[in-house]
């Protein structure tokens, strides 16, 4: 039995080869068998290895079909004699040829289990022995000594160590198959085990630094969620949180971003894998970077749902729109308008098209796009003729709205944004229940899926920012059912998410107030004021893309206090006025509702540099300048100066609870309290 093993997996290396081989062959330490692992190379790998085996006795050469660096090296452990086992990948080498001699001396004589040397990185033609990265001094032993694997935890690096072999096999330690993050899991999985290693503060391994893109596939996604996950559970089962740590700050800062940028790739597997790894990490877990993560997991998995059952226009069959006579089923109009969205319009106007119901009217309006939206728009068209365009010059989404309306022929009218989503049976599960209850009005819901891992980040509320908190089984009007959505903290306004009854929006005289942003808070309340039978259908038809610097969730200004300001004022004088006392409840859910606006239009204002909201008033009329310099320019000032006299206030009071005199009369006054207690007790 030689006295260390190792185990050499190779595929497609001939350019560092010969370099790796000659400096395990140069080991002083002569009593060395090297298994050599040809992994199906399809270069001259295999010719240099065969090479070196009739040169030296102690290479061994094995060659198997590619399948992986796993299967290689698992290989190598089942051929290996050797009391220990070193791992060398095909492009690094050894720093001298000492270091198997001081490994394996230092391992034998400590009845070490693991026993490794710290690891240098060669970047081009320099060997880093000082890495200023914080993590890869991890990569570094100052002394000499046992370390408990509890106060080591970190996870890279494996190849710089021998391992006992007998250790191995008794505990059944192999590499898993995966494509990716095999190497850290195995390294993990064995010091987990051995609780401990024996350190030496000398280089132990030169690992080649090769600066290419890693490339994620499908296959590597899963792979990675899979390993990270076992590596959860042993690090959870050892209680290890500075590892739980570092791998939240790998997703959080590397991976998660990589893995939203190809979600349209990636299938079930990985969506599968990506929320098993989000349930092994503790939901107790400690830090700032463990919501994000949990979120980023769960917003990813969701994304991957949605992009692996959004159709495209090529998946469509030439389709027409059924003839009245033809349909016993009334007719949907659904609306879509649209500017500057050729990144996002075809999957939109395909999950339109494709609805399993098929008496179907699709509006599409163009408010005066200038990039090349109207050329998909006109494609859709030629595929369906159920597909109309209307063209305008650029108006605002309010005026796009109202332009789709005015031509919509359909009993029931669905609003949809350009860049998002109905599911397939979306408009036939809405029209049976508003058909059922002769519904003017018909709410859903929606489930909000993620464009990027940031914006998982800087807008997490909208995970669950629709999910309704009640219940709402029974058909109302409008107005009882808005002030039980008000009172429950459920009104969530959006044209979107409503079916209406297209005769009841105009014979009601309804329509978005143009001009203005927040034009679905108005056009909702206008609707639920006038309805006569309102219902919600709690199920999300919907699928809402959440990504930065949309309309959605932009940084608010002066244009959307501005907004919120005109609902205000239109839900206060057409919807309150003589009524009020007739249908109290929801007089004050309006009141509310009116506060929330005002205060937010207030909260939008605070901070805007006084010579932008002067700007602004100059660009409103003599009436609207009054009111929105009282409602909420003036009223910001006031929160303003008030915020900083509380604080004022606060930092006083604190000075005055640490004096001298104050603490003398706060004890002379305790016996006072506690009767005051007592009585209040009794």
């Amino acid at each position: 039995m030689s006295k260390v093993s190792i185990i050499v997996p190779i595929y497609n290396k001939g350019d560092y080869l010969a370099n790796c081989l000659d400096s395990i062959a140069a080991q002083s330490l002569d009593d060395i068998e090297v298994v050599c692992v040809d992994d199906g190379s399809s270069d001259n790998s295999l010719d240099i290895l065969e090479e070196y085996a009739r040169r030296d006795a102690r290479f061994m050469v094995l060659s198997q079909p590619n399948q992986g660096a796993s299967a290689a090296r698992n290989n190598g452990i089942d051929h290996a004699s050797g009391e220990y086992i070193a791992f060398m990948d095909a492009d690094d080498f050894y720093p001298d040829c000492d270091t198997l001699s001081d490994l394996y001396e230092a391992a034998a004589s400590n009845d070490a289990l693991v026993c490794g040397g710290s690891l240098y990185e060669l970047n081009g033609a320099e060997i880093e022995s000082c890495p200023s990265n914080e993590a890869k001094q991890r990569y570094i032993f100052q002394e000499k000594g046992y370390v408990e694997y509890r106060d080591y935890q970190f996870d890279y690096g494996f190849t710089r160590f021998i391992y006992k072999r007998s250790f191995l096999n008794d505990r059944g330690i192999r590499f898993s198959n995966l494509c990716v993050y095999e190497d850290p899991l195995f390294f993990v999985t064995t010091m987990t085990a051995a609780k401990r290693f024996y350190a030496l503060p000398r280089p132990s391994y030169i690992y080649r630094v090769e600066y290419k893109p890693r490339v994620w596939t499908n296959d590597s996604v899963r792979d990675l969620a899979i390993a990270l996950r076992q590596e959860e559970h042993l690090a959870v089962a050892d209680g290890l949180a500075r590892l739980v740590q570092m791998h939240l700050e790998r997703l959080h800062y590397s991976y998660l971003p990589a893995f939203f940028a190809i979600k349209e790739k990636l299938d079930t597997d990985s969506s599968e894998a990506l929320l098993a790894l989000r349930e092994a990490i503790p939901q107790s877990v400690d830090g700032e970077l463990a919501k994000p993560v949990l979120d980023g997991l769960e917003a990813l998995a969701e994304a991957i749902r949605v992009y692996r059952q959004i159709p495209t226009l090529s998946d469509q069959s030439p389709r027409e729109r059924p003839q009245s006579a033809q349909s016993t089923d009334p007719s949907a109009s659904i609306i879509i308008p649209f500017y500057n969205s050729e990144e996002y319009l075809e999957e939109s106007i395909a999950s339109a098209a494709s609805q399993t119901y098929e008496n179907l009217d699709i509006i599409l309006v163009d408010d005066g796009s200038p990039d090349n939206s109207i050329v998909i728009a006109q494609h859709a068209a030629e595929l369906d003729n159920r597909i109309r365009i209307v063209r305008k010059e650029n108006g605002g989404l309010s005026s796009a709205r109202n332009a789709g309306l005015s031509v919509a022929e359909g009993k029931y009218v669905i609003f949809l944004d350009s860049d998002d989503f109905l599911e397939k049976d979306a408009v036939r599960k809405l029209v049976e229940p508003a058909e059922a209850a002769s519904a003017d009005q018909v709410f859903f819901s929606t489930r909000s899926f993620f464009d990027t891992y940031e914006a998982v980040c800087e807008h997490p509320n909208f995970i669950s920012y629709y999910n309704y908190k009640s219940t709402y089984p029974d058909t109302a009007t409008g107005r009882k059912l808005f002030a039980k959505l008000r009172e429950n903290g459920d009104f969530k306004p959006s044209a979107c998410l409503q079916l209406l009854r297209r005769d009841f929006l105009t014979e009601n005289n309804i329509a978005f107030m143009d001009g203005i942003t927040h034009e679905d808070n108005l056009f909702t309340m206008q609707c639920l004021a006038a309805s006569k039978r309102s219902l919600v259908f709690d199920e999300k038809l919907h699928l809402r893309r959440v990504r930065c610097e949309s309309i959605m969730t932009s940084k608010k200004g002066l244009k959307n206090a501005f907004g919120y300001y005109r609902c205000a004022g239109a839900l206060s004088i057409d919807l309150l006025g003589d009524n009020a006392s007739e249908y109290p409840d929801f007089a004050r859910a309006v009141e509310t509702q009116v506060r929330i606006w005002l205060d937010d239009a207030t909260r939008f204002t605070a901070d805007i540099d006084p010579q932008e909201i002067s700007s602004f008033m100059d660009s409103l009329s003599t009436g609207d300048r009054l009111m929105f310099r009282a409602l909420v320019i003036n009223r910001a000032k006031i929160e303003k100066e008030l915020s900083k006299e509380k604080k004022k206030y606060q930092k006083d009071l604190s000075k005055v609870k640490k004096s001298h005199s104050y603490r003398i009369g706060h004890a002379l006054l305790f016996p006072v309290r506690c009767l005051k207690k007592l009585k209040g007790t009794s």
